[in-house]
């Protein structure tokens, strides 16, 4: 029904961010097309077209859960390294400041000695 290049141009295409209003309009398409499918079918003269469209909405939607799902893994993903991310400059300017009073430790040692 939806061959590899038009799925790979859907992939594109689909923002994520706004998935939930697209989600929302193929909902709505799908309804209405449940819902004049009998009228579809007199006027195409084809029970099959109207199947092919409600599968493509139905593989449309399954991809907009998954693309959700997989948002919602990457966002926890980032908090998470985000998270690590200040840990580790946290970590990184407390020995910074212990190396400059180290270093100015040194530097007042020196000048007592001369």
């Amino acid at each position: 029904i939806l061959s590899d290049s038009n799925t790979n141009y859907i992939d594109k295409d689909i923002d994520v961010r706004g998935s939930n209003d697209f989600e929302t309009s193929v909902n709505k398409s799908y309804n209405s097309v449940l819902s004049n499918s009998t009228h579809a079918t007199s006027i195409s003269g084809s029970a099959s077209s109207s199947k092919a469209v409600l599968a493509a909405l139905r593989a449309l939607q399954d991809k907009i859960r998954r693309l959700e799902t997989e948002r919602s893994q990457a966002i926890d993903e980032t908090t998470y390294l985000k998270q690590q991310l200040r840990t580790l400059e946290i970590e990184n300017d407390q020995i910074r400041q212990k190396e400059n009073l180290n270093a100015q430790k040194n530097i007042q040692e020196a000048r007592l000695t001369y």
